[in-house]
Order: C-alpha cells, then structure tokens, then sequence
C-alpha cells in the first residue's frame, strides 16, 4: 500500500473531531475509488462503498451492497449541517454504457443508455432529498487511457470513451441544473483538448489526483461551506 494513502486514509479522523468540537460542517464524499483525492483533506469524510455504478446504485440488492454502504452514511449525518458529495458514474462512462450498448445489439443508442444510467441515478438523489440532506453532484473525469484490463466482452475503444465520458458530463450536468441539484463539475476543469485527464490532474490513467481539491473547496466555499 501506498505509504501516503495509508497516512491520509487515518487523518480521517480530524474531520471528525473537528465537527464535534467545533460544530464545524462535514463533507462526506460517498463513492467509487475516485473518492481518493478527499482522504486526509481536513474538510472531507470519505467513504468508499467499493465499485458502485450510477446505474446500479439504486438497486438494494446489488453484490457490491452500495446502496446498503450509502444510505449507512447518509441516515448518520447530521442534517443541519452536513454535506454530502456523491461520487458515482466514471465505471459506467467506462465500462458499462458501451458494453450495455453492444450487448442490446444496438436496439438503443448510447445517448439513451446514458439517459436510463442518469435517471437510475436520480432516484437516488430524489431519496437523499426527500431526507433532507443537502448533497452534490461531482461529475465524470474525463476519459481514461485503460485498456480492456477486465476482459469485458465490449470495451469502446479511446475515441469512443472519450465521447461517452464528456456526453455523459454534460447530460447529467444538465439534468442537476434543471432539477435544483448542485453539480460540482471536474471535467471542465481536468479534461485537456484531447478530452484526457490533463497531466497535472493525473493520479494514475483513470483517476484524478489531489490537485483537484482546490477547485472543489472554492465551488464549497462559494456557498459558504468552509470554513477554510
């Protein structure tokens, strides 16, 4: 293990402490692996539900027991005061959207397999709302340069990907700004002219590193959730 993810991994607890001593709002940046940025950052909580899609995050039944993990956080946070930032959609944008596309031998286009992923996904933002969480929306990074290293039966290939990961961005940005959602949105800033991760925002071929924490914090601080 990576002795820097391990030392951050365990100031976890300073966010915690914060909130209770201080009264200070938490962050709780609830996802997939790219909730990896956040760890050791003094305003964010992580929790890493393991593999989850926007698509199958809905279902309760699911191998990964995401919906399980999310709702644990999200009935313990306080809602006066805490924030959660919902981490999900860069696994469908890269594997599931076109292998599905393939799979229905193209009965339905991509655009509306995104479209079903994205409404999957809105249920549960309509149920965290109903809960009186207040939440954002964090968008799909820009497209990755992994090969088929899961052997699915259907990988798009680069050009593909790429038209996925900034068609999706855009949808399901659309879809927050007409619903009231407040969407954080990290392509824009990370995505370079090729609609690849920019190298100075590359943690590996498929995540963002820290460096996009700044920008992140300034949307947060722009409505006034800090302090910093």
């Amino acid at each position: 293990m990576d002795i820097m993810f391990y030392v951050r991994k365990n100031m976890q607890i300073y966010p915690f402490l914060r909130s209770k001593l201080f009264h200070k709002p938490i962050v709780h940046v609830i996802g997939d692996s790219h909730v990896s940025p956040f760890l050791g950052e003094k305003l964010f909580l992580v929790h890493h539900v393991g593999p989850a899609t926007a698509f199958g995050l809905i279902k309760t039944n699911s191998a990964t027991k995401s919906n399980k993990k999310l709702f644990k956080v999200i009935n313990n946070m306080e809602k006066n005061r805490d924030v959660a930032l919902l981490v999900f959609g860069e696994i469908d944008c890269r594997l599931h959207i076109f292998n599905q596309y393939r799979k229905s031998v193209e009965i339905f286009t991509l655009e509306e397999i995104m479209r079903k992923t994205i409404y999957n996904y809105s249920l549960i933002m309509e149920q965290i709302n109903a809960l009186g969480i207040s939440f954002y929306v964090y968008g799909v990074p820009p497209a990755s340069t992994q090969r088929n290293i899961y052997n699915y039966e259907y990988y798009a290939d680069q050009k593909t990907r790429i038209e996925i990961n900034k068609k999706y961005n855009n949808m399901l940005k659309k879809f927050c700004i007409e619903n009231g959602y407040r969407y954080i949105d990290v392509y824009e800033i990370s995505a370079d002219d090729n609609g690849l991760i920019k190298t100075i925002y590359a943690k590996d071929e498929v995540h963002l590193n820290n460096n996009i924490v700044p920008y992140v914090k300034s949307i947060l601080k722009n409505d006034h959730i800090g302090p910093y």
